[in-house]
């Protein structure tokens, strides 16, 4: 997911907005591991990062066992996740004031005990191999299977509509979008070739650094090689 509002997951828009062109990447590419752990036990896993990342993401998610009526806390088999990162720093993930006087506090990092869902985030993470560590910290039911899917997030602009072998219909109106990294300060520009990037006609030019999005109508010249 994109993060949306303060840095972190929120009680307005949880982890963010869901991104389905990144959740496919990840399935495509194989960025998820899968395991169980019993009680006190830990599954480690390692992940390769490259160099020049802006962010890498991990997901720690458990379907938890059903809980019996009433019960004094929802959650039954309790894991937790922590990455090791190359030069041994514990990095751990964020978690929420549940206090109702203290729910616009931002997310602070920590150890979970209420949630089958954890998240970690790394800004500008360094290169190198890390170690994902997920453990059972209170599994009266288990073995408890669960998943891991990680992101590494590049720093890039990214067209994601058009994507390329697309037909267009001419003077029709279309939504061009595209992605980018959430602390980019930089404007826009959207150019268009009609002759496979020969020469390139701008569109528009000045598109606020915030948007992702921009209407826009297809010539009403017929092209092959757009």
């Amino acid at each position: 997911a994109d993060d949306m509002g303060v840095d972190g997951p929120d009680y307005r828009f949880g982890f963010g907005l869901v991104n389905t062109f990144r959740a496919i990447k990840t399935i495509e590419e194989e960025r998820f591991l899968m395991s169980s752990v019993e009680n006190s036990q830990k599954s480690n896993h390692i992940v390769s990062v490259p160099a020049g990342l802006d962010e890498a993401k991990f997901l720690l998610y458990w379907n938890d066992k059903e809980v019996t009526a009433g019960p004094d806390k929802a959650l039954v088999n309790n894991l937790d996740i922590e990455i090791i990162a190359p030069n041994g720093d514990i990095i751990l993930p964020w978690v929420l004031n549940h206090n109702s006087a203290d729910v616009d506090e931002p997310a602070k990092r920590g150890v979970d005990i209420i949630n089958n869902i954890e998240q970690v985030t790394i800004q500008n993470p360094m290169e190198g191999e890390y170690t994902v560590v997920v453990k059972g910290k209170e599994v009266p039911f288990g073995p408890q299977n669960f998943v891991v899917a990680y992101e590494l997030i590049k720093k890039e602009v990214l067209l994601t509509f058009p994507a390329g072998k697309e037909s267009l219909v001419p003077d029709e109106k279309y939504t061009v979008s595209w992605m980018a990294n959430r602390d980019n300060h930089n404007s826009f520009k959207l150019e268009l070739s009609l002759d496979g990037g020969n020469s390139w006609n701008l569109i528009v030019d000045e598109i606020p650094a915030e948007h992702r999005t921009y209407e826009w109508r297809t010539p009403s010249v017929i092209s092959q090689n757009a």
